[in-house]
């Protein structure tokens, strides 16, 4: 790869860059309101995924006896804390 032309483009692919100092905008860059919204409630979902999974985890940790109480409601604080981030990055976007 020539690291002075080429760059690898969000997608993952490598594509030919010329610097022209100006910024290019793409298809990609730009988002229509509906694609904010569908990326915003995309980020609420894998949130609550997130969530489910990590409580579940615990829940089947604990008893097991994997897990003392201590450290279960840490977990879940962690997994509530994030949830909440979760919800509030998706309340600031309407």
């Amino acid at each position: 790869m020539n690291e002075e032309n080429d760059s690898v483009t969000r997608d993952g692919s490598i594509g030919d860059e010329t610097d022209t100092g100006e910024a290019e905008t793409t298809d990609a860059d730009t988002l229509h309101a509906g694609e904010v919204e569908t990326a915003d409630a995309d980020t609420l979902h894998a949130g609550v995924t997130a969530f489910l999974r990590e409580a579940d985890a615990v829940y089947d940790e604990y008893e097991q006896g994997y897990l003392d109480p201590d450290a279960a409601l840490a977990r879940l604080d962690s997994a509530l804390s994030d949830l909440r981030d979760a919800e509030a990055a998706f309340d600031d976007t309407e």
